[in-house]
């Protein structure tokens, strides 16, 4: 079934069973539902990030850069050389 069949069935389904309590609950999921929660990148171990989280992770990021805290490659390289 395509994706507009799909929608067409449940504004269908939507407006045949329409009441208060369901009304409020439809309100109160597209209120959740914001582009700060999409999840747009997934972390090392798995754990999905919102995009929310990756621009403060961004915005961390720089900073740590801005104060001199970050490696170069050639830092790493020699790190790697002592294990």
């Amino acid at each position: 079934m395509d994706i507009a069949t799909r929608k067409y069935r449940f504004i269908e389904k939507f407006i045949n069973s329409i009441n208060d309590d369901r009304i409020e609950l439809f309100e109160s999921l597209l209120a959740t539902q914001s582009e700060e929660n999409d999840i747009v990148a997934f972390s090392v171990s798995g754990e999905p990030v919102t995009k929310a989280q990756y621009i403060q992770q961004i915005k961390e990021a720089e900073k740590d850069i801005e104060e001199g805290r970050f490696k170069t490659v050639s830092d790493l390289e020699k790190e790697v050389k002592n294990w």
